[in-house]
């Protein structure tokens, strides 16, 4: 597990596609935060990360570098950065690309069951 990924993000637990599985246990919920380095959106939504994780200390963040994880990134359908994935247990409940997109009220409405809006835009 590497907690500071060295591209421009807080210290945030950084994943790589082997260690999902076993972040995903580790909480009933997670949001996994897709970026890269040349996106500089990616680091407005870090900051919300990282506020998210000090006010909701039951959900795991983690980010992940979808240049680096490119097998991953195709796997889930990304298609454009930052993409926040979010998970109850292993099960992927909605994938939300855009900066400003509001998480914790995401986490919220994941946690409630209820359905999150795609499309949160630039």
């Amino acid at each position: 597990m590497n907690t500071n990924p060295g591209w421009g993000f807080p210290p945030l637990r950084s994943l790589t596609e082997t260690e999902i599985q076993s972040f995903l246990s580790e909480r009933p919920y997670s949001v996994i935060h897709l970026d890269a380095a040349w996106d500089g959106y990616g680091k407005l939504f870090a900051e919300k990360l990282v506020a998210a994780s000090k006010a909701m200390p039951d959900v795991g963040f983690a980010t992940m570098d979808s240049d680096k994880e490119e097998a991953f990134a195709r796997t889930i359908g990304l298609t454009n950065v930052p993409m926040a994935l979010y998970f109850h247990g292993e099960k992927l409940i909605a994938s939300i690309i855009g900066h400003k997109q509001d998480l914790q009220e995401n986490i919220r409405r994941v946690k409630a069951g209820e359905s999150i809006d795609g499309g949160a835009g630039r």
